[in-house]
């Protein structure tokens, strides 16, 4: 993997328990790593259900090999929260890269 490709900062985040000011337990999330990342867009489609228009923008990030990356967590980059969907090794499975499939999602009510 070249480093020249990898020319984007992206923020790597779990879900965790905090509590609200009203001692409600409520999801919130916890930084694991801030690294470089090569980003691409692969596709965008829109949903109308429900009286909502669901927008859904299909990413893939490509990271330097990291272990403990999991679906559950989510990639912050841009200002964007991408969930992760899949995580799979770049290299022929010789640690080289990891290989993140997520999504950004935006929902809005209204037709």
């Amino acid at each position: 993997m070249k480093a020249g490709q990898l020319d984007r900062r992206i923020l790597i985040q779990r879900r965790v328990p905090v509590r609200n000011d009203h001692g409600e337990e409520i999801e919130g999330w916890a930084d694991v790593a801030t690294v470089w990342a090569k980003f691409e867009r692969i596709s965008g489609q829109e949903e109308f259900r429900a009286e909502q228009r669901t927008n859904r923008q299909q990413v893939r990030f490509t990271i330097r090999f990291r272990p403990g990356i999991e679906p559950t967590m989510t990639v912050v980059y841009d200002g964007e929260r991408y969930e992760i969907e899949d995580v799979g090794e770049t290299g022929e499975g010789r640690r080289d890269g990891l290989v993140l499939n997520g999504y950004a999602r935006e929902v809005s009510s209204g037709g």
